[in-house]
C-alpha cells in the first residue's frame, strides 16, 4: 500500500478497502479513538492518513495486500475489545 504521497488522505470506503472490511467497522474505529484519523470540510468528514493506515495496519499484524484478503464483515487483527458497530 505504500503511496508516493506520503500526506495522501482516504475516505471511509477507501480506507475499508484496503483494510479488508466495511466501511461501518473503519467509522465504530475512528468514533472510538482506535483509528486515528483528520476531520475535513464543513461537515468534518473524517479523513485517515495513508501512511498512518498502512502503520496501523503493520501493528495489528494485517499487512496482505486486499487482493490476497476476502472481505468480511469482522475486522482483521481485532484490537482487544470488539467494538459495536450502532446503525
Amino acid at each position: 500500500m505504500t503511496d508516493a504521497n506520503p500526506l495522501r488522505l482516504l475516505g471511509i470506503r477507501e480506507a475499508a478497502q484496503l483494510l479488508g472490511t466495511d466501511k461501518e467497522n473503519v467509522l465504530a474505529w475512528i468514533n472510538s479513538g482506535v483509528l486515528p484519523c483528520v476531520r475535513v470540510g464543513r461537515r468534518g468528514e473524517p479523513r485517515v492518513s495513508a501512511v498512518m493506515l498502512e502503520a496501523w495496519q503493520r501493528c495489528l499484524g494485517t499487512s496482505q495486500s486486499a487482493s490476497q484478503r476476502r472481505p468480511s464483515r469482522r475486522a482483521p487483527g481485532r484490537p482487544s475489545a470488539p467494538l459495536q458497530v450502532i446503525r
